[in-house]
């Protein structure tokens, strides 16, 4: 998997609890979670997008406390969302390189396993430098 793949994938998926609640609206139950509406959704991951932007674009190494979650509801909740995700999206287009290279490994090697075994940690040839 390439580095865009994490970018475009998630780009296009991370859009669609917002389009979601649109279509059924933000009290709708979560279908796997049918004891939280979907404006606690939007607004918990909403948040979360805000915070991984902060850690890159302010470069934090270490905890970083979050934002509140916003006292939003109806039609400007999705949109809310839609902006944090947008700017997340965009924040890791413009800095995909950066963001890898200030990872403390200086190498790593992945060779021979197949997927499920590198994911147990079975045989997995990672060889960490």
């Amino acid at each position: 998997m390439e580095i865009s793949d994490h970018i475009n994938t998630p780009a296009a998926e991370g859009q669609l609890p917002a389009a979601a609640a649109r279509e059924a609206g933000t009290g709708a139950p979560v279908p796997t979670c049918p004891d939280r509406p979907v404006r606690d959704l939007l607004r918990h991951t909403g948040k979360v997008h805000r915070w991984a932007t902060a850690f890159a674009v302010e470069g934090h190494t270490s905890y970083h406390p979050d934002g509140k979650e916003p006292d939003l509801d109806g039609p400007q909740l999705p949109d809310w969302f839609r902006a944090g995700h947008g700017l997340r999206v965009a924040t890791a287009e413009e800095l995909r390189l950066t963001l890898w290279t200030r990872l403390p490994l200086t190498a790593v090697t992945v060779t021979g396993a197949p997927e499920p075994a590198r994911l147990r940690g079975e045989n997995s040839g990672v060889t960490w430098s």
